[in-house]
């Protein structure tokens, strides 16, 4: 049965931000600077590598003195987060355009995440039988059509949920989901976030309320919660794409984690968030305790990530169903193996590319082409 206690999910989806927002790895910055009009951008060069940075030490055993207190225990706890591509104007599309598998273990006090693209396809369900369509559909035909899929009357996000332990190996029995609307509220809680672009990005197919076309320059910016959607939904012109996009994804949420406690919301996030009721999940209370338990100890060094990509992971094809990924299931096993390590031994991902910069975040503006 799908839970939703409205402003209570609040808890878990602010610890699991909080996690999700360090996977930018040890280069990530520990604090924002403020915004200051004469900051001038950054001018790191571009990487080449549409992988966030991610730290990759040895896999060698690294257990802690003791577990993380809580009702964690000593085996991973996974939480599928998603994103949904709902909004003002788009009410009845449902489609988890943002996927990540987040995996913590309070013993070795590290978390690893796996980020899923939308366009994987034949992903088998629970029960082994193939979903033949692209994987960010699965949550929205579930709803739908609960009697068709294997655990159905659970809900969609655990639909969802049982056909990525499958695919994966791993059990996957929690899920946090939040929504256009949710996301932008978060954002205008904090007053702006700020995030790196570490190339021009200029997509001038972009339309929503306020802009025609949206368009940064290279540098550090402070964005409103408007130019923060945008940031984390534009996809064109090459070389910009989901993958790219997934980068800008993980920016804003570290962004939104420095807000977070810049404004002082940690200090009592209930009553300032209880209005906003943006976060729905399943996560129940003692293991929102045991993360909010472990949160301070899963410093830069210790989150891991990775992301479902081609070529290294996936084939890209076309067929009917338009532009799809075809799973290359014994290279992701191998990654899965890595990055989801048994508890007490610290993972690896092998991917080193910096996406952050130190410099001051300079007011957007306008944000257009």
């Amino acid at each position: 049965m799908r839970v939703d206690r409205g402003w209570r999910a609040l808890v878990p989806g602010l610890v699991i931000g909080f996690l999700v927002a360090t996977c930018g790895g040890p280069s990530a910055p520990s604090t924002s600077a403020p915004p200051a009009s004469s900051a001038t951008p950054a001018t790191t060069p571009a990487p080449t590598s549409p992988e966030p940075a991610s730290a990759s030490p040895s896999a060698a055993p690294t257990p802690s003195a003791t577990p993380a207190t809580g009702s964690l225990g000593t085996d991973r706890v996974n939480v599928l987060l998603l994103g949904v591509d709902r909004g003002p104007g788009r009410e009845d599309q449902a489609s988890t355009d943002v996927m990540m598998v987040a995996s913590i273990d309070p013993v070795g006090k590290t978390a690893s995440f796996l980020s899923i693209p939308r366009d994987l396809v034949d992903v088998p369900l629970a029960d082994g039988t193939p979903y033949r369509q692209k994987i960010n559909s699965l949550v929205r035909e579930a709803d739908v059509n609960p009697g068709r899929f294997p655990g159905g009357d659970q809900g969609g996000e655990m639909v969802l949920a049982g056909a990525l332990s499958r695919f994966l190996g791993i059990d996957i029995p929690y899920w946090a989901s939040i929504d256009f609307t949710g996301f932008k509220a978060l954002v205008k809680a904090v007053d702006g976030i700020d995030v790196f672009a570490w190339r021009p990005i200029c997509d001038g197919t972009y339309h929503d309320d306020r802009f025609d076309g949206f368009g940064v320059g290279q540098g550090r910016w402070r964005m409103d919660d408007d130019e923060a959607l945008a940031w984390v939904r534009v996809r064109k012109p090459p070389p910009e794409s989901d993958f790219t996009r997934t980068i800008r994804q993980v920016q804003a949420l570290i962004g939104l984690r420095e807000r977070i406690v810049e404004s002082g919301l940690v200090a009592d996030p209930l009553a300032a968030l209880e209005s906003l009721g943006v976060v729905r999940t399943n996560v129940p209370d003692d293991v929102v305790e045991g993360l909010a338990n472990l949160a301070p100890e899963l410093t830069n060094d210790r989150i891991y990530r990775r992301t479902i990509q081609p070529p290294e992971l996936v084939d890209e094809a076309s067929d009917a169903r338009g532009y799809i990924l075809v799973a290359r299931d014994d290279d992701i096993a191998a990654v899965v193996k890595i990055l989801f390590t048994k508890p007490g031994n610290r993972p690896t991902t092998g991917k080193v590319t910096r996406y952050v910069s130190d410099d001051p975040a300079k007011e957007l503006k306008g944000a257009r082409c």
